[in-house]
């Protein structure tokens, strides 16, 4: 029990990667499939 501060905000620190990371791949998620429905709800351009 050296230092249980530092093991908390390593935790913490992680978990908030953790929810950045699947924020930002959630909301490409998000873009790309507005984009391909978007693009198929399009009238062809011949």
């Amino acid at each position: 029990m050296s230092s249980p501060t530092r093991r908390r905000d390593l935790y913490v620190s992680l978990k908030l990667i953790v929810c950045i990371a699947l924020g930002i791949w959630l909301g490409a998620l998000a873009v790309f499939l507005t984009g391909l429905l978007y693009y198929k709800s399009l009238p062809p351009a011949q």
